[in-house]
This record gives structure tokens, sequence and C-alpha cells, in this order.
């Protein structure tokens, strides 16, 4: 984290999924003041017991 003029810089990677909220958690957590910015850096896999999950989901959601 960076000290820059009462400001906090924070660099992170994350996964996409953690993001999904990211915005109303740091609005919350700020007061409105906070903001962040997001691009993407790469894909990775995903590990095996996270795969099965996702398909399951999928599959729940299509009626299969």
């Amino acid at each position: 984290m960076d000290n820059q003029r009462r400001q906090h810089n924070c660099e992170a990677e994350v996964p996409m999924a953690e993001m999904l909220t990211y915005g109303a958690d740091l609005t919350s957590m700020t007061q409105g003041r906070g903001s962040f910015n997001m691009e993407m850096h790469h894909y990775d896999m995903v590990p095996g017991q996270l795969q099965e999950k996702i398909i399951e989901k999928a599959k729940g959601a299509r009626g299969e």
C-alpha cells in the first residue's frame, strides 16, 4: 500500500468472482469516498473441486 496525500493505493490479483460485489462493499466501507479500477490480468486453471461445482450449477440452471 502506498500513502499519497491521505490516499491509500492497494494493488492485488483476485478472482473475478470475488470482485462482483466489491464496488458496493467499498462504497459501504468508505462512506462513498472509495473508488477502484479493475483490469484483466490473465486466465488461470480452475481447481478440480471448483470445476465440478461450476458444472453442476450450470446443469441445474439449464434444468438437467
